[in-house]
């Protein structure tokens, strides 16, 4: 898609809406960090190619912990993807920070999910996991609201899948890839079905209203409506907002928190079934590294930590705090779930990137790296 057809569909459809929607669906945490969310010229499209995770390639390899062949074909085949594209800038990337962080929430999806289930993204950034979804034969809808991301999301995915892609700034179609821009989303009644909703690292970056609206109204999205969904693996930068709020707020809607551990969040909806529910039951317990914590650094607040802690011995489960952990009881996402014999060596992934290329740090890092900041 090209940047001045974007930008003259997007003011079209914009001068439609109200002032509090345009507010709403504003990227709130990008203009309030001073993150570049819009470009002049196509040549810009290069510095999405690997972004917003920075630096965590070695550590997400550690958490996935193991490989097998499924993974080893997933990276080859998407890797080599991103970096035919690349090429098109003139940049060598395999885009192995986000790529292998796709990987971590395919994992926690696979125990929810079938080939030929549909799922909703909300801000897919680089936009690799519609290519783990394309791959496994997952329907993918993915809502973006920035115009530098969703133009690059939207010439990679053309580049790369063709005909199976739809991109609904320009018609409205039903493929194997679904791509939607924020006035659609926020004006539209979009006749699709999914089986989960996916944010991953978004939560705390969304402005509230655009929170409460999109989490309404994907509530009758649901293939199956006893059994709603939502599994965000990370909550996004707490620079501007925290986990709590998003939990008060999703709590309004009827989205109950139900896992929090290893930053994995999930929420499910009180409209769903019993016998769902009873599957997503969960245990509480107290966060006490975090409580170390706050009782040596912010004796200030110490009243305000004990009336959480009260409030969570007599389980009044109303609101969250990072002092309490919540965990699924009939779920182990630190467990493979693949046959024992299946399970190889992580240093598999990391060999097929290492075969590939000689350093492939991305501008970003280097930058960071020279800083040190990890």
């Amino acid at each position: 898609m090209e940047i001045e057809e974007y930008n003259l569909i997007e003011e079209r459809n914009q001068k439609k809406l109200s002032n509090k929607v345009i507010e709403s669906f504003s990227p709130i945490h990008f203009e309030k960090s001073g993150y570049p969310i819009r470009i002049k010229d196509y040549e810009e499209l290069g510095r999405y190619i690997d972004v917003m995770q920075e630096n965590r390639y070695l550590s997400n390899l550690k958490i996935l912990g193991y490989s097998s062949d499924e993974d080893e074909k997933l990276i080859k085949k998407i890797s080599n993807d991103i970096n035919k594209f690349a090429r098109n800038f003139n940049i060598f990337s395999f885009g192995k920070n986000i790529l292998t962080r796709s990987l971590i929430s395919k994992r926690i999806h696979d125990l929810f999910l079938n080939k030929g289930d549909s799922v909703l993204e909300i801000g897919p950034g680089s936009g690799y996991y519609a290519s783990i979804c394309y791959e496994n034969q997952i329907k993918y809808y993915g809502i973006e609201i920035t115009q530098a991301l969703y133009l690059y999301q939207s010439n990679f995915y053309f580049n790369t899948y063709r005909n199976d892609y739809a991109n609904y700034a320009k018609k409205i179609e039903n493929k194997k890839i679904n791509h939607i821009p924020w006035w659609i989303w926020a004006n539209e009644n979009l006749e699709f079905k999914i089986n989960i909703i996916t944010a991953n690292h978004v939560l705390c970056e969304m402005h509230p209203n655009s929170l409460l609206f999109t989490f309404k109204k994907a509530i009758n999205l649901f293939q199956n409506s006893n059994e709603k969904i939502i599994i965000c693996e990370g909550a996004g930068s707490r620079r501007f907002s925290s986990p709590e709020h998003v939990v008060y707020l999703m709590n309004k809607i009827g989205w109950r928190l139900v896992h929090t551990v290893n930053n994995i969040y999930i929420f499910i909806h009180t409209t769903s079934s019993h016998e769902f529910k009873n599957k997503m039951s969960f245990r509480r317990k107290i966060n006490f590294k975090y409580l170390r914590y706050l009782v040596r650094h912010e004796t200030k607040n110490i009243f305000s930590i004990l009336s959480y802690l009260l409030k969570f011995i007599f389980k009044k489960d109303c609101y969250y705090h990072n002092l309490e952990i919540r965990s699924l009881n009939n779920f182990d996402f630190s467990k493979p779930n693949i046959s024992p014999k299946k399970i190889k060596n992580i240093d598999n992934i990391d060999n097929i990137f290492s075969a590939k290329n000689d350093d492939d740090t991305t501008k970003d890092e280097k930058f960071l790296n020279y800083i040190n900041i990890n």
